[in-house]
């Protein structure tokens, strides 16, 4: 299970940020933050609309999806994927995707995809090196 580091991803944000903001000017790229009732950030995801190369039907995918553990439950991460629902469903997209890739919380994550209408599909798989 990969290990989260707070610090890490703090230091990674503004080059990052530069990524997500070249996919948003060529419009396949999304980024979504989540507030408290204060104005603070307390999650975000990060997505794209594309085409698979077997494919000519538009799909949407989860890049990256977190709320800060001890915001979880609040809400945040259902108005986060709402948002990303409907900015994909209005490029077209037919499907969207959604992998857990961290191990954190997996069968919480299971539930809240279903009991949001999601199949699984396929799996992830990891070989510790």
């Amino acid at each position: 299970m990969l290990v989260f580091h707070k610090q890490k991803v703090k230091s990674l944000t503004d080059p990052f940020l530069s990524l997500v903001e070249m996919g948003h000017k060529n419009g396949t790229h999304c980024f979504f933050v989540a507030e408290d009732s204060e104005g603070q950030g307390i999650g975000g995801l990060i997505g794209c609309v594309e085409k698979h190369f077997f494919s000519d039907q538009v799909v949407e995918s989860i890049v990256h999806y977190d709320v800060l553990p001890e915001k979880r439950m609040s809400g945040a991460a259902l108005r986060l994927l709402k948002a990303f629902r409907t900015w994909a469903e209005n490029r077209g997209a037919v499907e969207l995707s959604a992998g857990v890739n961290s191990g954190d919380e997996y069968e919480k994550m299971d539930k809240f995809f279903k009991r949001l209408g999601f199949s699984p599909v396929g799996g992830n798989y990891a070989l510790k090196l």
